[in-house]
């Protein structure tokens, strides 16, 4: 009888000692869980900032362009017209009007979506491009851009270098914070890369 309990009492051990590991091994296997979870979490809330920084950097860029253009073109247009006091009903007067007021809508554009950017982005090089733009477009002054003015040519040119450098600036620090040309991880496997496709235009 006495072997009978020795029996029951080690066989009773046997399933707490049981019980104990397989407690203990439920319980790293959801502290894992937990741990796979929160990384997948943050691996596809990287993907939609990603995803959110490279739809904003991308319209950025455009209207970079777009801008720059308007505001060479205005330059130009009134550059050949008189000075704004002397201008009345010249018939340039329309034209370089219509211009100055696309130049003025677009920089308005880049105005908005620098908010955006400044938003979205962690990069000093991002932000410093953004701020050399944003300087050299307000510092556009067609005041300035009249046949009156002898050195309106010089300040024409100057001004659309800086907004060009400033736009290869900022093309270059999107490009680095998103790594495009880069291989980085994608979705919740670290060991699948890919290349990530460069359609900046």
């Amino acid at each position: 009888m006495d072997a009978a309990i020795a029996g029951l009492i080690g066989s009773l051990g046997g399933v707490i000692v049981g019980a104990g590991a397989q407690a203990t091994q439920a319980a790293r296997s959801r502290k894992w869980q937990i741990a796979d979870q929160d990384r997948m979490a943050a691996e596809q809330q990287e993907t939609r900032l990603w995803q959110e920084r490279r739809i904003a950097y991308a319209a950025f860029m455009d209207a970079e362009m777009d801008a720059t253009n308007k505001i060479q073109w205005a330059w130009l247009i009134n550059s050949a017209a008189p000075a704004p006091e002397e201008r009345n009903d010249h018939p340039s007067n329309p034209e370089a009007s219509e211009t100055l007021k696309h130049a003025s809508e677009a920089i308005t554009k880049v105005s908005r979506l620098t908010q955006e950017v400044l938003l979205l982005t962690t990069s000093d090089a991002v932000k410093r491009a953004v701020g050399l733009y944003s300087d050299a477009m307000n510092s556009f002054n067609p005041s300035a851009a009249h046949r009156g003015n002898p050195n309106r040519s010089e300040q024409g040119q100057a001004l659309v270098e800086q907004l060009a450098e400033s736009h290869s600036l900022f093309v270059v620090a999107a490009r680095k914070e998103l790594r495009i040309g880069y291989s980085r991880p994608s979705g919740p496997s670290r060991g699948r890369q890919r290349v990530l496709n460069d359609d900046q235009r």
